[in-house]
Parts: C-alpha cells; structure tokens; sequence
C-alpha cells in the first residue's frame, strides 16, 4: 500500500496549459529536478552539474504488458514540489493500449531529501506485468554503476547498445548509480519485501536512459494492474562509495545478514584460499605443501557415483575414492565442500514424478518448463528445476543433504544455481514466491545443518544472506568454450563486491 511521507498532498492531472508551463518542477535542499510524462527529465547537483538532461526524444512512464512497453503521452500540469511536499499526477494516453491509466506520486523525504517516485498502473487489456519510471537522458561522459554480472561499469565504449538487468537474478543489487569526476546521481528500490524487478539501461547517440521497472508476481495472464516499490532518487558528492554505502548501509538494517565474522562455523572467517579440484589423493598432498590447509577450502565437484551433473537428486552413491580422500584432507587440515545443485530433478530419476507439478515454467510466451541442458555430453545432460516454494522439496533436499553430511563429514555445500530465482508462471507455491523459496530452503538448510557452512553459484541480496561463500563469475569470460571478451573484462567494478563482500566471502 502506498504511503503519504510528508503533506500536503497536491492533486496534479494532465492539463492542457502551455508546453513551457507543463511538468513538475523539483526543488531538493541537494538538487533540482524535473518530471515530465511521468519520467526524470532534468537532474541538477546544487552547485549546478547536470546529470539528466532533457532528450531530443523524450519518452515518458510505461506500462509493459507482454512483449510491448507502452509510453504515456499525457503532461502534467505545472506545479512546484519542495522539501515536506508530496505530490499526485494522472496520466492517460498511453501508446497502443486504450483504457489504460497511470497514477503516480512524488515526495521529497524531508529526512534524506530523496525524490521519492510510486506508481500504480491500470489497463482495460489482461495481461499487466509491470510499470516503469525513467531517467531521461544521461550525458554518455557518465559512468553507470550496476551492481550486477558480478559488478559493472558500463560506458560509451562498452559493447552494445542496450543492456537489461533483472533482480534478483542478473541485477544482483537493486541500486544503480551514475557517475561522475566527483560525485553523481543514483537510483534504488525501497523494498524491504524483494519484488521482483528489472533495470534497463540504453545507450544513444545523445546519452544513456535508465528505466526501473516493477514487475508483477507471475502468473501475468489475467492481470490489468500493476502497483511499483517505492523508488529513491538522489545526488551524491564525492566517489561511488558514498551512495553504495549509504545503500548498504540501509539493506543491512533491513535485512539483518550476519557478517562473516560473526558467522557460524567460525572456521569460515579464515579461509583464504578456495581450490576446485578431483579426488586424486597424489594431488591432495602436494596441495598440503603449496597452501595452508588450516586457510584452505577444497571445492570437490564430481564425487557421485553418476557422474557431474547427472541423475540429480542422488546424492546417496559416491565414488569410492570420495570418504578416503575427505579422511585424509581433514587429517591435513583442510576443510571441504561438496558439490550438490538446489533445485535439479532429472526426468528419469523417480523423484520427477513427485515434483515435476512444482517445475518452474516461463512468465513468458508459451511458459515453457525450465530445464538445464548439456546437449555436449554423451549422452546428453538434463534436469528439470524445482521451485523451492515447494515444501515438499525443500524437506526432501535438506534431508538427503543432512545425510550426506552426516555420512561424510563434509564441512560445506555448495548449492549450485542458487542465482536462479525465475518469476515463476505456476505463481506462489506453498504461499512463497520462488524468491522467497530460495530464502526458506537456504533458511532450513542452515537450521538442520548449523555447523556446515552453505556456498552459491552467483551472489545477490537473497543468497548473500546465509552463504559463508560464492562462486563468482567474469562477464565475457566463457569458460565452457574458453572464450573471452576484453572489452567486457573491462567493465568489471566492485560495487558488487562492496556491498556483498561483508557478509559473503567470494570465490573465482
């Protein structure tokens, strides 16, 4: 539900006064600011450094439904919006889809001066996914901060023209900064409940656009609504670190995850080195002389009896070199993981048949089923993934885990794929969303398992909060195919990491 921050309240609807006349013009105690057709058109620091300036194309708040993001056309009337105002607009018009209505507010916090935008879209046509504001347009001498694909810096050299993030998966953190020489302006979700949401961020000829975009919980089908979170925009002096701080700063308090020097098992604070490696005990004990075990994780990947990746959820064979080799790597003094995956079914395990009702299917198209397949093995790899909204599942997978632990005495898990986090169409499962499934199967699993440590693939604001460690990745490295870009090697920042890094250790 919508919030009034501060008051009076000023009712504003699409008029018909003159073009110079029309708009919202902002006055923050930091910065000024101007909203036309529902998008930042015009951003300016107080010593007057603009960082949204108007386009030669302006567009305007949209409402996406299916494949087509719709434009409103309509103005507002003018009107003046200072620090402890709030302030309400209509707007109609909207390419393409008759009928459909936007109504949106905007506030200037009186605590943090923060333009603060929410929007509440209607349509007459089924089928409503998500409404969007937008930055409307960036000089290209600015840097964009995402924090996602591990962190990123994107600029008018990066490849291509147009980049789309979505949260929790690929936008790992729901801010984005613009940067500056010294200072900048940013962008990002007041959402303490995790909607999902998505970051688009165009590069022009003239400037960069940045549109946040609110997305429904699927299934979208039958909807004609869609209300936003609540979206923050401000300016900042001095480096990225003064915003991501801030930002971090405001999801620690709200999310409460444990430092990792504060976690358990307390042996997580002193690894300092992570290696991927087989069961080959020749090897392991040369390992004991180039590392420090006591400092020192082994990521064990292919250990079960049906080989990596294959006949999931299986974890009861081994190979039989597997207790040895973890016998004597504990006698060395290193700590070891265990590869599992935390959603993988394979269709001809006899588990399928239990769960393939609770398969994650696409919010889009023809909402097809999502499955992992590696049509380069022989014979070819498949397994389906099971949403962890699913109770069953998630009781079923933390004790096939609390038996292996218990059989082999490993000291962590690494729960493959846990970036995955889809807006499923099956909608809401047990009452979760597969966001918050991810959340309650990463919750159980560390309750009935308080002194092994949980790793991820990826790392994001859901999973950072109970994984000791992740497995990042390189954007533009392939290392399936060996491949690499270094034009995109070159966009990797830490803002990732910055925020990330206090409570997750990251490895390669």
């Amino acid at each position: 539900m919508w919030q009034v921050l501060t008051s009076p309240l000023l009712a504003i609807a699409a008029g018909t006064t003159t073009a110079s006349s029309q708009g919202i013009d902002v006055r923050a105690p930091e910065f000024s600011a101007h909203i036309r057709n529902g998008a930042v058109v015009e951003l300016k620091a107080a010593d007057g450094t603009s960082y949204v300036r108007a386009a030669r194309e302006p567009g305007g708040a949209t409402i996406h439904r299916e494949e087509t993001a719709h434009a409103t056309a309509a103005l507002e009337a003018h009107t003046e919006l200072t620090s402890g105002q709030s302030a309400a607009a209509s707007y109609g018009e909207f390419a393409d889809l008759p009928g459909a209505r936007l109504e949106a507010r905007y506030a200037l916090d009186t605590d943090t001066g923060d333009l603060v935008i929410e929007q509440r879209a209607t349509g007459a046509a089924p089928g409503i996914w998500g409404v969007g504001c937008w930055l409307d347009e960036i000089p290209l001498d600015y840097a964009i901060l995402v924090p996602g694909g591990s962190g990123l810096r994107l600029t008018r050299d990066t490849p291509g023209p147009a980049f789309q993030y979505d949260y929790p998966m690929t936008w790992e953190v729901q801010l984005v900064i613009i940067e500056g020489p010294a200072g900048g302006c940013c962008a990002w979700a007041e959402d303490p409940r995790g909607r999902y949401k998505r970051l688009v961020v165009e590069r022009r000829a003239t400037g960069w656009r940045i549109g946040l975009i609110s997305i429904n919980d699927a299934p979208f089908d039958a909807l004609t609504s869609c209300e936003s979170v609540r979206w923050r925009v401000s300016t900042y002096t001095g480096d990225w670190r003064v915003p991501a701080r801030r930002y971090r700063d405001w999801w620690e308090a709200t999310s409460q995850p444990v430092p990792v020097v504060q976690q358990q098992p307390a042996w997580v604070r002193d690894m300092r080195g992570c290696v991927i490696t087989g069961l080959d005990l020749a090897i392991l004990e040369r390992l004991s002389t180039q590392f420090d075990p006591a400092q020192t994780m082994l990521y064990v990947y292919d250990w079960r009896a049906a080989g990596y990746d294959r006949d999931y959820p299986d974890y009861a064979r081994m190979r039989p070199e597997l207790l040895p080799y973890i016998a004597r790597a504990h006698a060395l003094g290193f700590r070891v993981m265990l590869h599992v995956n935390y959603f993988g079914v394979d269709p001809l395990h006899p588990a399928y048949a239990q769960f393939e009702r609770y398969q994650v299917r696409s919010p889009w198209g023809a909402h097809d089923k999502e499955w992992w397949i590696w049509s380069l093995a022989e014979p070819e790899i498949r397994f389906a993934y099971i949403n962890p909204a699913c109770r069953a599942w998630r009781d079923f997978f933390t004790q096939a885990m609390v038996d292996l632990c218990r059989q082999t005495g490993a000291d962590a898990l690494h729960l493959d794929q846990t970036l995955c986090i889809f807006n499923d169409h099956n909608g809401r499962i047990d009452g979760l969303s597969m966001l918050e499934g991810n959340l309650a199967l990463h919750r159980q699993l560390r309750e009935a398992l308080p002194q092994v440590a949980l790793s991820g693939e990826g790392l994001n604001e859901i999973t950072c909060r109970y994984e000791a460690f992740a497995q990042r990745h390189v954007w533009g490295l392939d290392h399936t195919k060996g491949t690499f870009d270094r034009r995109w090697l070159q966009a990797a920042h830490p803002i990732s990491s910055y925020i990330l890094r206090p409570f997750t250790v990251m490895y390669g």
